[in-house]
């Protein structure tokens, strides 16, 4: 096994690590993030023996064109959601206050590739608004999952615990995102309450 790991190498986990840490710090990092999830690698080395190859492979700046293209469509998802976002209760810690929320089609894959920006967007916009916790929420269905469930994936902005919320539905995460499953109806009750709660 060669253990040495190249200068493209070096670079590409520079880039991987400035977006698993959201602070964004290199030169086009956000396209760089974005072409590389839009390639639809698989990471798993015992699934794909050739990920290093592959890896070491990729040119950064055809990944930040390619990026580039695939923002400028998630953009318009990301509009979409925003104009669309409903009021929806707050488990556990949060009980009582109301963020926003999206509900994803089954069939949305890009959707599922940006969950977080979706939930970090719908949470910016809640701290912008009277009478809303800078909490997101998308709520969206796996593969495999009981057709009466519903993921929840919390995002915060400003301090807020949503891995305490998520604990009280039986899920986890940390204290900026954090997520759970719930039953269909229980999130419907969620979207009820918080309209109540508005009106």
């Amino acid at each position: 096994m060669n253990c040495t790991t190249t200068a493209a190498l070096q670079a590409l986990y520079r880039y991987v690590q400035d977006a698993d840490l959201w602070t964004w710090a290199l030169p086009d990092s956000k396209a760089f993030h974005a072409g590389l999830n839009a390639s639809s690698m698989e990471y798993d080395a015992r699934k794909n023996p050739g990920i290093w190859a592959a890896l070491e492979g990729l040119d950064p700046e055809t990944l930040k064109l390619q990026g580039s293209r695939e923002l400028a469509v998630q953009q318009v998802t990301r509009d979409r959601v925003l104009r669309t976002a409903f009021p929806i209760a707050l488990p556990g810690s949060l009980c009582g206050q109301r963020g926003l929320g999206t509900l994803l089609e089954d069939d949305d894959a890009l959707g599922a590739r940006i969950r977080s920006t979706l939930g970090n967007d719908l949470a910016s916009r809640a701290a912008e608004l009277e009478g809303f916790a800078a909490v997101g929420v998308v709520a969206y269905r796996e593969a495999g999952m009981p057709s009466d469930a519903v993921k929840l994936s919390f995002r915060s902005v400003g301090g807020l615990d949503v891995g305490a919320a998520a604990q009280a539905i039986g899920g986890g995460g940390h204290a900026a995102a954090a997520a759970g499953v719930v039953p269909k109806a229980v999130f419907e009750e969620m979207v009820q309450a918080a309209a109540a709660d508005g009106e």
